[in-house]
This record gives C-alpha cells, structure tokens and sequence, in this order.
C-alpha cells in the first residue's frame, strides 16, 4: 500500500468535483449494493466450464488473493455483473454452436470440446 500513496496523493490533486459522484458511487456499489454470494460464485466459475478455482485464476489472470477474497466474501455488485455477462455470452455462443450443430452436423461441439475452451 505505501508505494501507492504518492500516486495517490497526485491523482487526488487532480480530482474534479464531478470526480466525486463517481467515487461515491463507486463505494456505493462496492459496499452496499446486493453481492453475488461465495456458493453463487462457485456455481458460475462451474457453469463457465472451469474445473477448479485455480483454473479459473490461471485462465482469467486474476490473482489469486482476489479470488480467495471473493470466495470467503462475495462478489461486489460490478464484478458479478461482469461474471454475469460472461455467463451469459458463453450460454448464447452455446446455443449457436448446438444449432449449428444440429443444422450441419458439422460437430463444432465436438471441436471446441477437444480444445476446452470454456
């Protein structure tokens, strides 16, 4: 933390007031808006095709206290929304994959499976 105080210090000079709504909304968000619980995490990681935490650590480069972190505490209301999206998009890139498969039969499941793209 000490090494970050100087830049710290700078960037406080530098804030404008609008600055303000945005740092208080940013500890709003962080502190007391709905997180996604530590079982709830653990389900996404599995539904997104990651077979540990340390994959899921190794294959998003978050470091590792993060997501011991998140294990014992939750998410904050941003990061579950960004974990959400992920979910999402992989759901949908499914569905296409499994239609297309069903359309051409040309096994586009079968060659990601073979490569474990999540």
């Amino acid at each position: 933390m000490a090494p970050r105080l100087p830049d710290l210090a700078k960037r406080s000079l530098k804030t404008a007031l609008d600055d303000l709504g945005h740092v208080m909304e940013r500890v709003h968000t962080h502190a007391l808006k709905q997180r996604m619980s530590p079982d709830a995490f653990r389900a996404t990681v599995a539904g997104l095709g990651f077979s540990s935490m340390r994959e899921f650590c190794d294959r998003t480069g978050l470091p590792e206290s993060t997501i011991e972190s998140w294990l014992r505490f939750g998410l904050s209301h941003d990061a579950a929304q960004l974990l959400n999206a992920m979910m999402s998009y992989r759901n949908r890139v499914k569905e296409a994959i499994e239609a297309a498969d069903s359309a051409t039969n040309a096994g586009i499941a079968d060659f990601f499976e073979e490569r474990r793209l999540p």
